[in-house]
């Protein structure tokens, strides 16, 4: 117990009161594996044990409290669970906000962003829309008149210099328009997707570490070192996001890629080719519906 109050302390810099955990129901269940159960594995067991247990409501507070990212608690499940957390970071940090511009794309993509910002429990989602005419080029299939690339996975990777998706300089903009966004409402850090497919061959010049690196510094002094750029999965490829993605139970299934703002999904652009095989690499089903050939698939 003593190993374990150190370990609380270091990792939430508090102490928790864990003497309730001596009266809890689980405390004389012979395997205590069924509060832990494996992926795709029901619960009901578990939750069962806790419905009768006397202190239900302070381990559902105390997991929900400190974070408890695994197993059953308080008759929760893992997933049930990281929705109460994502609640409770967004009470404490502010409000979640968008910042979308440059195609036409951004519609379907909003209507993803309410779904996941309400899946987490996070204050209306707030909208800032930027010129398209800023972004507006014939050399760029998402902003001009460009064809829509369709290839397999593999020729993708094996293409060199700037996609036919690129739109030029567009990371940085909506960066720099998050950032602003940030110093008002009083946030301090700013969250960028760019991941190592984007980078590849200097396929998305405004995703390379290079880029990313010059515009951290901007944003860091630019704000009186008050906003940071953050960037958890820039050296991942989408495979390894998938696979994270799965551990921490994130909702798939409300997500969305399509360049061609598709819903269902094409199926077809690039970004789609790399996310079916990004869940294919993982020997998974990409949960979203594709309009493959005029036929909805996938649901």
């Amino acid at each position: 117990m003593t190993r374990l109050r150190d370990f609380s302390r270091q990792l939430f810099g508090r102490e928790y009161d864990r003497s309730w955990m001596d009266h809890a129901r689980c405390a004389s269940v012979e395997d205590p594996d069924v509060f832990f159960p494996k992926h795709g594995q029901n619960s009901s067991r578990a939750k069962r044990y806790c419905a009768k247990c006397p202190v239900l409501t302070l381990c559902r507070e105390y997991s929900i409290e400190s974070e408890q990212m695994y197993g059953v608690w308080g008759g929760l499940s893992e997933r049930e669970r990281q929705k109460l957390i994502w609640k409770q970071r967004r009470d404490r940090r502010g409000s979640s906000d968008s910042v979308v511009g440059g195609s036409g794309q951004h519609n379907v993509e909003l209507m993803a962003a309410e779904e996941v910002a309400s899946y987490f429990g996070t204050q209306p989602l707030r909208t800032v829309v930027l010129p398209s005419d800023l972004f507006r080029t014939n050399e760029s299939s998402l902003t001009g008149s460009r064809e829509m690339p369709h290839e397999t996975y593999q020729e993708l990777m094996s293409g060199d210099g700037p996609s036919p998706t690129y739109v030029p300089f567009r990371n940085s903009n909506l960066l720099s328009a998050a950032t602003s966004l940030a110093l008002v409402i009083g946030a301090s850090s700013v969250y960028f997707g760019a991941h190592a497919e984007d980078a590849h061959n200097w396929a998305y010049p405004d995703c390379t570490p290079e880029f990313i690196g010059a515009m951290a510094n901007a944003i860091y002094v630019g704000s009186y070192h008050q906003v940071r750029l953050v960037t958890p999965v820039e050296w991942m490829m989408k495979r390894d996001i998938v696979k994270k993605g799965m551990a921490l139970k994130t909702p798939y299934e409300i997500t969305h890629s399509c360049y061609e703002g598709k819903r269902p999904a094409c199926g077809k652009c690039p970004t789609c080719v790399e996310r079916l095989e990004a869940f294919r690499a993982n020997g998974l089903e990409d949960p979203i519906p594709y309009d493959v050939e005029g036929e909805v698939v996938g649901i």
